[in-house]
């Protein structure tokens, strides 16, 4: 009879731990793979740590998770938040938590009668309101740093001048100005040089200048006083200078294979070329020039 309640046990454990949420388990071998880590410096100091991830389901939802603390004047802060997207992309559902995530979010925003209704419960900050954003809007709050991997997404699919938003921290509709703002530079954790596309997003409080790559997409970005990197990667420069497209000679270079190398011979038997074309010039000019220069 022991023997029977023991395997029960067992097998009970065995239903309950395969019944965990993904990040029960991660939380317990403290590795995943599809989680992105960013780290945050004010100062060129750290002062925080995010992480978020998506997960794709079949039926073309995504649900994005994020988990920030950092450390500010009043002391430590964390956040989290849960995001859910249908496969156009649009925003069905925002939920952010101030501390430790419980049974009630701070902050829920979810569609109702065709428009989107926004409820606060931050102390000293309490509302209710309902919204009529503009299609493909992205949600933008003060402390949703991870929230830009929303926006670099729509810059590489079509380089927009603008996007409608809603500020689900304020409960307002609004709209941000894309631009292209040059190039920078950045290094990764194997201390490997990263092109990526600077490009400034200005709401109606804040300017800043996000950083799109191609390998990852989001990489960061930064503001007066805060950088925004993936974890173990460094800004090295930013540059008013777009990055250059490739030319027809280079893509020719790529696709045939690299230029032969420059030799001394072949250097001099350039420079001789060039002399005996100038002297067929010049003869060609006195054939036909009627009056030619006078010897010197």
């Amino acid at each position: 009879m022991l023997r029977t309640n023991l395997m029960f046990l067992f097998v009970l454990a065995t239903v309950a731990l395969a019944a965990l949420p993904a990040d029960a388990a991660d939380k317990k071998t403290g590795k995943d793979p599809d989680w992105i880590e960013m780290s945050i410096l004010k100062g060129g100091k750290p002062v925080g740590d995010l992480g978020f991830k998506t997960v794709s389901t079949a039926t073309g939802m995504s649900y994005t998770s994020s988990k920030m603390e950092m450390k500010g004047k009043k002391g430590a802060l964390a956040i989290q938040t849960h995001v859910e997207r249908d496969k156009d992309g649009k925003v069905v559902k925002y939920r952010k938590w101030v501390g430790n995530q419980g049974a009630d979010p701070d902050v829920i925003a979810f569609w109702k009668d065709k428009g989107l209704r926004i409820v606060s419960k931050v102390p000293k900050h309490r509302f209710t309101n309902d919204l009529k954003p503009e299609a493909g809007f992205v949600p933008v709050d003060k402390l949703g740093f991870h929230l830009y991997s929303f926006i670099a997404a729509a810059w590489v699919a079509g380089k927009p001048e603008s996007l409608p938003c809603v500020y689900v921290d304020r409960g307002t509709t609004g709209k941000l100005t894309l631009k292209a703002a040059g190039s920078a530079v950045l290094k990764n954790g194997a201390n490997e040089d990263v092109q990526a596309e600077a490009v400034e997003v200005a709401s109606d409080k804040v300017t800043v200048t996000m950083f799109v790559g191609t390998k990852p997409v989001f990489l960061g970005f930064q503001s007066k006083s805060t950088l925004v990197l993936r974890k173990g990667w460094s800004l090295v420069s930013v540059s008013n200078e777009a990055l250059p497209p490739p030319t027809e000679e280079v893509k020719k270079v790529e696709g045939e294979g690299a230029a032969p190398e420059a030799t001394a011979d072949s250097g001099e038997k350039k420079v001789e070329e060039k002399k005996a074309e100038e002297k067929k010039v010049e003869e060609k000019k006195v054939e036909t020039d009627p009056h030619p220069p006078l010897p010197e």
